[in-house]
């Protein structure tokens, strides 16, 4: 479907390991991905940040300008959003997977909190892969849980002004993945 519907140019957003299978499956472009693999060549915090401002703040001019900043074209959801960013255990304790992410600083905390979106202060690994002893760690910003709608919708419903559904995928009568195309005026 993606092959014969969208242009190679069009922007996809959702969770980081959403995007980058996305892009990997379908050779299109997406405003997030895995940070490790990209960091080097993107501003992984610029695009983690207007990524969030998008599917998680209540600024609709911020929205707006985020969306034609980038040029994002679809919201790709699927039930892997939400475990593919963070995970329970058995404690009940919330585990980083691979959330967004942004190195702090006061502009861009400033930015986040007037927009709503809830970030947490960790100091970890950057890379979910690489976690070992000999690898530095870091303080830097995660876009956390507590700005999900419900795993189902894990976006804020202001977005869904600009989404209309383009395709979606069903196992035994359940919605598993939906691809929703972004207009905005």
């Amino acid at each position: 479907w993606v092959l014969a519907h969208t242009k190679p140019d069009d922007v996809v957003l959702s969770s980081n390991e959403l995007s980058f299978a996305w892009s990997a499956l379908t050779g299109r472009k997406t405003l997030v991905t895995r940070r490790a693999q990209n960091d080097a060549f993107l501003d992984m915090d610029v695009r983690n940040r207007d990524a969030a401002l998008i599917l998680y703040g209540h600024d609709e001019a911020l929205r707006r300008d985020r969306l034609k900043k980038w040029g994002v074209r679809y919201v790709l959801w699927t039930f892997d959003w939400v475990p593919s960013e963070f995970r329970g255990d058995a404690a009940g304790n919330v585990l980083s997977v691979d959330p967004m992410l942004y190195f702090p600083s006061a502009e861009a905390d400033s930015e986040m909190s007037r927009a709503g979106v809830a970030v947490l202060p960790v100091h970890s690994w950057v890379d979910p892969a690489m976690r070992f002893p000999e690898i530095p760690q870091f303080d830097y910003e995660v876009i956390g849980p507590a700005n999900y709608e419900s795993r189902e919708h894990p976006w804020r419903l202001e977005l869904d002004r600009y989404l209309s559904h383009a395709w979606s995928y069903e196992v035994d009568g359940h919605r598993v993945a939906e691809l929703y195309r972004v207009a905005v005026p």
